[in-house]
């Protein structure tokens, strides 16, 4: 029988293991599953939303490893502020985003020193919406519509299971007007609303990305409402008739987390009145995580490289006794 992974007995790998311990612990109680995929091959041109049936190749039924790899996902952050930034992307770079089919960063003022698209210095063909996330996939629409068959965005750089995502819209079709994220509800003067996390990630479909670079640029709701960035989201998606999906598993557990695994191991979390989650209840919500979890974000970017080091190698070790 071989030796379970310890510090004693592994002390060369101290230092990630160390980083994911407590990640280690809720992880290794879900068992997350990994879904190998790559991200090569170039699908047709998309010209006209009329032409998506007959021009895309449908992504249902199965997932066969051709499907996974042909599934480009481009991944876009916006940080509001530029400080540490180009550090964080080196460490989620060898954390994960290298399996990004491409990778685009924006940030609200020019920075000669980050790679990333600033607000400020927009061309003049892109809309401005109140919502950052709105304009920048306004800007991604133009410049980048072609280069991925999904898009998967965010405020800040959550930690992304790659492999799961992937094999997840692998199954989905990308000419259906549809996006993805934890669900959430809250309550305001108005009504109740149900929204996207956008610190987890948003995945949309290629056609919610035409409707919103196309029809998106006339709506109000998509330009000037004084609300958050999820909620303002949720009302331009409605708006454009672009449903807003489910992404819990069969066993109606979360794929899109608000924190890491490790922060839901307290199954006493605060209750906040103004805010409810509509799939990870105030009651042990330790159990209900997927086992295919996707993504979780508000983690410490430093931390990522303890995360990976846990999801793709200490449970793999453990399971070997």
């Amino acid at each position: 029988m071989r030796k379970l992974f310890t510090c004693r007995h592994a002390s060369v790998k101290l230092g990630h293991f160390c980083a994911g311990f407590l990640f280690g612990i809720s992880t290794g109680l879900i068992k997350v599953a990994l879904h190998e995929g790559q991200n090569t091959q170039k699908s047709t041109p998309i010209y006209a939303e009329g032409d998506f049936t007959k021009n895309m190749r449908k992504l249902t039924g199965t997932n066969t490893e051709l499907e996974l790899k042909n599934t480009r996902v481009m991944c876009i952050f916006y940080k509001k502020r530029a400080v540490n930034l180009l550090h964080q992307l080196r460490i989620a770079r060898r954390s994960w985003t290298n399996k990004c089919t491409s990778v685009l960063v924006f940030i609200d003022s020019y920075n000669r020193t980050i790679p990333a698209v600033s607000f400020d210095r927009l061309p003049n063909w892109v809309k401005i919406s109140q919502s950052n996330l709105i304009t920048g996939l306004r800007y991604v629409f133009g410049n980048h519509f072609h280069d991925a068959d999904w898009f998967f965005i965010s405020r800040g750089i959550p930690y992304v299971i790659m492999e799961n995502l992937r094999h997840f819209l692998s199954n989905q079709d990308n000419s259906n007007a549809v996006y993805w994220g934890h669900k959430l509800k809250r309550r305001t003067f108005v009504k109740e609303v149900i929204y996207p996390d956008d610190f987890a990630g948003i995945a949309l479909s290629k056609q919610a990305l035409y409707r919103l670079g196309t029809r998106g640029q006339y709506q109000r709701v998509c330009n000037e409402v004084d609300t958050t960035e999820g909620i303002m989201f949720s009302m331009c998606m409605a708006g454009l008739g672009i449903r807003f999906g489910d992404t819990r598993d069969g066993e109606n557990k979360s794929r899109f987390l608000l924190y890491s695994p490790g922060s839901y191991l307290d199954d006493n979390l605060p209750v906040t009145p103004w805010l409810e989650d509509l799939e990870l209840g105030l009651s042990r919500p330790s159990t209900l995580i997927s086992s295919s979890l996707i993504s979780f974000g508000r983690a410490p970017v430093s931390r990522y490289p303890g995360f990976t080091y846990t999801i793709h190698n200490l449970i793999t070790i453990s399971n070997e006794t």
